[in-house]
């Protein structure tokens, strides 16, 4: 496990964040399960399935989550409350509808039972001393490396945009398509997804050795003809 002390700026760190497997995943829910924290286990969840930022994921509200009787089968995030959303270039961007899994809405239906559906304008993600306001991405950034330290996760790399990370080297993973990975992503340019996934060495390697066996292998002298070889 690493021992380097992170830098101020870590929790924000886009680049130099990793990406979960799936082990450390499961990880990470047992522990919050096995604790008691629905709403740190529903912000994995959430945060590994659908890809959003971890600002977007704090802005998500109970009625972003809460049709009334139930929870909501997709996740609604309008434009304004995604990256670039307000800027010059608003126009280019799109709210964003991503489908929820039977066991994210499952996690949604608890935590919400616990805080209560009275306030559709409460945030899901809120501390108890933020009286119904989101956390602070520097809460959630201690929040989940104390929590990796409890599971014997190397925390190097380990920041809140491991979640989105994690959700892009999934995806990509399972489709091997770029492009739909840009779209699940939100991404304008498929090069920012590109940098997001992490190249599979051990494929390269083996793709390498089977060139060099195919291609390094000097061919069979030309047969001589049947009178020279009499």
């Amino acid at each position: 496990m690493s021992t380097s002390a992170p830098r101020p700026d870590d929790y924000l760190s886009a680049v130099s964040a990793r990406a979960f497997d799936d082990h450390e995943i499961s990880a990470l829910s047992r522990h919050f399960t096995d604790n008691g924290n629905k709403r740190d286990r529903l912000l994995l969840l959430i945060g590994v399935t659908c890809g959003l930022r971890i600002r977007e994921i704090l802005s998500i509200t109970v009625a972003d989550l809460w049709d009334g009787r139930e929870a909501v089968q997709e996740l609604y995030i309008q434009r304004a409350r995604l990256k670039g959303g307000r800027s010059v270039k608003r126009r280019a961007i799109r709210g964003r509808r991503i489908p929820l899994a039977e066991n994210v809405r499952l996690a949604i239906a608890s935590h919400l039972a616990d805080i209560g559906t009275a306030d559709p304008t409460r945030a899901v993600f809120a501390s108890r001393q933020s009286h119904g306001r989101p956390m602070t991405q520097f809460q959630c950034w201690r929040r989940l490396r104390e929590a990796c330290a409890a599971c014997r996760i190397d925390l190097a790399g380990v920041s809140t945009h491991s979640y989105r990370k994690s959700f892009a080297q999934a995806f990509y993973g399972q489709t091997k398509d770029l492009l739909l990975t840009q779209t699940a992503m939100g991404h304008a340019n498929p090069l920012t997804t590109a940098a997001y996934l992490k190249a599979d060495q051990g494929r390269a390697d083996q793709i390498i050795r089977e060139l060099a066996s195919r291609l390094a292998v000097p061919s069979p002298p030309p047969a001589l003809p049947t009178s020279l070889a009499a």
